[in-house]
């Protein structure tokens, strides 16, 4: 290889091939590699005459401009590509620089040169266009018609008759389709005749606006979405706003408040909206008493929960803040565990947030209405469960009708059995049937005493 390299000097000009062979016989492969071996040139660039384009012209290639003794190789400053685009560059004058050097093959020194391209308006009216327009759209501004590269200073006609301003009303015409002539004047000779284009109007029918009903009502609680929505009519679209912009789709979830909607041609023309109110009712949570008071002696259920709640309606438990799954009135409750209320209030619909309520069960005081102290072992003394656990300080009192107390006890002394152990009773201290008043004081420094009344039977 080192051979061949040694063999293509500078001073050998001219084409060269060498053969590339690998294995022998058979089985051998080669490839021949060719070398051109060119003289190196001097940068040369010959002067480029003034041009004159029309706006209208198709994109340049600069490269044609060039001298038949202009070294190739160059570029043209501010057209990496070469291409110089009229109609993107618009009229008037614009100073063109070729520049060619040591960055072309073979090439040695650095030559330019500068040249001036002037671009003078031709008419062009564009591509043809074919739209449609609805009966209902309102006036149409035909240069939003014409194609992005037209000029805007041309003059539109419909069958001989200009179109003043270029406005074209839809509702003054029939139904149908519409050739509309789009004229662009040429400003001389230099850049050909007058341009034209023709834009196909096809005017369509907008249908009536969609049927709604009355007003709806769905529940917060539901979660509903536009797909409940509904309408008299055909290709139905659905918006949230009186403008049609923002359109609603099957998913979105309903808010309270007016959805407008259309129905859409075969052609694709759009209605009027119709308006249909939606209601998104809820109802209040539940709230509940603050002063209840659950014992656990009584193995209370959910019903009693519920008969705690303030408000009138259907109260609903559920074992968390998300359940599905309501509980049965007669669960037992837990202590310390949470429970969580709904309310169907005269609505109809069950509220979307809940009352949560953390039970307490209390170690309750269970005071007896009556004693029948007949040794039967049922009800046979005042016994006030757990009581004495809870306030171990209290002291009991009994009084008979005429207000006299008839029996002191506290934890140290036996419950009351039907007899006196105050001083001044009668006869064997046993008391006669009757009504009899008890004041309880827990003496615990918060609980306040209690009174009622007891039967004493024998």
């Amino acid at each position: 290889m080192e051979e061949i390299r040694e063999a293509y000097t500078a001073e050998q000009i001219g084409t060269f091939t060498s053969t590339y062979t690998v294995g022998n016989g058979t089985c051998a492969d080669s490839v021949e590699l060719t070398v051109v071996v060119t003289d190196a040139i001097e940068a040369e660039v010959g002067e480029i005459a003034p041009q004159t384009v029309c706006s209208s012209d198709e994109d340049i290639d600069l490269f044609s401009y060039l001298t038949d003794d202009t070294t190739t190789g160059g570029t043209f400053e501010g057209y990496d590509d070469g291409i110089f685009s009229p109609s993107m560059m618009g009229a008037g004058s614009y100073d063109v620089t070729y520049t060619v050097n040591e960055d072309a093959p073979c090439v040695e020194g650095e030559a330019s040169t500068t040249f001036t391209i002037t671009v003078e308006q031709g008419a062009n009216a564009g591509e043809d266009m074919a739209v449609t327009v609805c009966s209902n759209d309102g006036q149409q501004d035909l240069l939003s018609l014409i194609s992005a590269d037209a000029d805007t200073d041309g003059e539109f006609t419909l069958d001989g008759e200009v179109i003043a301003d270029g406005i074209m009303d839809p509702a003054a015409f029939e139904v149908g389709t519409y050739e509309v002539i789009y004229t662009v004047i040429a400003e001389g000779d230099e850049c050909g005749e007058d341009d034209m284009s023709t834009i196909t109007i096809t005017l369509g029918e907008a249908p009536e606006a969609p049927t709604t009903g009355e007003a709806i009502a769905f529940c917060a609680i539901d979660g509903e979405t536009a797909a409940r929505l509904e309408a008299d009519g055909t290709n139905l679209t659905w918006y949230s706003d009186a403008d049609l912009t923002m359109m609603v789709s099957e998913e979105d979830l309903l808010v309270d408040g007016d959805y407008y909607v259309t129905q859409s041609s075969d052609e694709g023309c759009e209605s009027e909206a119709a308006v249909l109110t939606v209601n998104i009712v809820d109802s209040p949570a539940p709230t509940i008493s603050s002063n209840y008071e659950l014992c656990e002696f009584d193995n209370p259920t959910i019903a009693a929960l519920t008969a705690e709640i303030n408000e009138s309606g259907e109260v609903t438990w559920y074992d968390s803040a998300d359940s599905m799954t309501a509980l049965s009135n007669n669960a037992t409750l837990t202590d310390g565990t949470t429970y969580y209320a709904t309310l169907i209030s005269d609505n109809g619909c069950e509220s979307s947030e809940r009352l949560a309520v953390t039970v307490t069960l209390e170690q309750c005081a269970i005071i007896p209405e009556a004693i029948t102290p007949n040794d039967d072992n049922k009800n046979d003394t005042f016994s006030i469960g757990f009581l004495e656990n809870d306030y171990p300080n209290f002291n009991v009192t009994i009084f008979n009708r005429w207000g006299n107390a008839v029996y002191k006890g506290n934890a140290s002394t036996p419950e009351w059995d039907g007899t006196s152990n105050q001083s001044g009773s009668l006869g064997d201290d046993v008391l006669p049937v009757g009504v009899y008043f008890y004041v309880i004081d827990f003496n615990d420094g918060s609980t306040e005493p209690r009174q009622g009344k007891v039967y004493l039977n024998r």
